[in-house]
């Protein structure tokens, strides 16, 4: 790089499976060197997002493993199974992997945001499977949309 000339960033994404992309910091035409293990997409200071790596689909695969456990009635979220999988920050990326599963076995439709609403409904079959099938289960809802979490939250690793 010659002085003066500014650093110039790209994102190269990964295959679709995982539709991560990983960040680079391009030194030349040639050259290029991944930006250290800290957020990807800022630059805050203690923010605990994690740059994708190589290990993702091996975060996918734990995130349907955990996604498998969740009882029928019960509900969690994407960041209760992001803290349970050590990527604290990652909830965007449970969703991704989510995205991917949906329409398989897993019961991806017990997998609301921290509020408690139906933010992955729109990936379903139409926007009104996901609160069918949980209220086919019994879970109770407080809104069209939203569940009650506090009566319905399950947490990854505490029973």
């Amino acid at each position: 790089m010659l002085a003066g000339d500014e650093p110039q960033f790209s994102l190269a994404f990964a295959d679709r499976k995982d539709r991560v992309g990983s960040m680079y910091k391009s030194l030349g035409p040639q050259q290029k060197t991944p930006m250290p293990d800290a957020c990807f997409s800022c630059d805050t200071p203690g923010c605990t997002m994690q740059a994708p790596s190589d290990s993702d689909e091996s975060f996918f695969e734990r995130v349907w493993a955990v996604v498998a456990q969740i009882p029928a009635g019960r509900v969690t979220t994407y960041g209760d199974i992001a803290a349970h999988l050590g990527r604290r920050g990652a909830a965007r990326i449970v969703g991704w992997a989510l995205k991917d599963a949906v329409g398989g076995d897993l019961p991806c439709h017990r997998v609301v945001n921290r509020n408690g609403v139906l933010t992955g409904r729109r990936h379903f079959e139409t926007p009104h499977v996901m609160a069918e099938r949980l209220r086919s289960e019994g879970v109770t809802f407080v809104a069209e949309d939203q569940v009650d979490l506090d009566a319905h939250r399950w947490r990854p690793g505490e029973e």
